[in-house]
Order: structure tokens, then C-alpha cells, then sequence
């Protein structure tokens, strides 16, 4: 299983966002820059952003972004889900009918539901505030 670079720089955008939350506005440049994003992809994932309501953007020359959701409520699962829509280890988890030889009691299904569900629990347990806080030395 591997995280796609669109959901990587999507939690880099949010997680510079709230470490820089204090500034008014932080422009794609400098995201992209200190993120080392390519610059067209960073502006696709913020409009991704925006339409989901975790980012403002204000446009004109003097223009950026702010995080408008609070970090303390806005977890990796959150921004995944954004991004990929829905995290599914195996699409026979959501639904009996897929797997035709065991049907809704197949072990490797219910085994796999089972890891799918307590990564999303890992997923909702990480949130922005706590992660920025904890790497800047201010978590208690």
C-alpha cells in the first residue's frame, strides 16, 4: 500500500499552514519552496483544499491562503479523504458481493476490514494542531 504524492503534499500544505498559522497569508511560492512541491501541483491540491473548506484563498498580487478549519480538528484522515475520497484497503471490504468464492464471511475480508479499520482510527487520531505542536517543541 502506498500514500500518493497528491495526499503526501496535501498533509505538507496543511501541516505548513498550521505551523505558520500566526502569519495572515501565506502565498503558493513560499508553500511550494519550503515544501518542495512543484508549484502547479500545490495550487491543484489547494483548490482541493478550498472547495472542502480547509483552505481561504485571496486572490490579487498580494495574494495566498489561510487554513480556515481548526488544526485541532482537522486529522490525516480528514485530508485524505479530500484527496482520495475514501480509504479502502480492498474494495470487497465495503461491499459481500465482490467476492464471489467466500461471499461475506470470507476470512481474508474480514482480516483486511479489520486492518482497514483501525488505520482509519490511526488516521483520526493525528490532527494538525497536535502534530505542529509536538514537532516544535510546545507539546505537553
Amino acid at each position: 500500500m502506498k500514500i500518493k504524492n497528491e495526499v503526501r503534499y496535501a498533509l505538507q500544505i496543511v501541516y505548513y499552514l498550521t505551523l505558520h498559522r500566526d502569519k495572515d497569508i501565506i502565498s503558493s511560492n513560499e508553500i511550494s519552496a519550503e515544501e518542495n512541491i512543484p508549484r502547479l501541483f500545490c495550487l491543484r491540491i489547494i483548490k482541493k483544499l478550498e472547495k472542502a473548506g480547509v483552505v481561504k484563498i485571496f486572490r490579487g498580487a498580494k495574494g495566498g491562503y489561510v487554513l480556515t478549519r481548526d488544526p485541532k480538528r482537522l486529522t490525516f484522515r480528514d485530508i485524505i479523504e479530500i484527496i482520495d475520497d475514501d480509504i479502502v484497503l480492498q474494495p470487497c471490504i465495503d461491499s459481500s458481493t465482490i467476492c464471489s468464492t467466500r461471499g461475506a464471511n470470507c476470512s481474508i475480508r474480514l482480516a483486511l476490514k479489520k486492518i482497514q479499520d483501525e488505520l482509519l482510527d490511526d488516521f483520526d487520531k493525528i490532527n494538525f494542531y497536535d502534530l505542529v505542536e509536538e514537532n516544535t517543541g510546545l507539546y505537553v
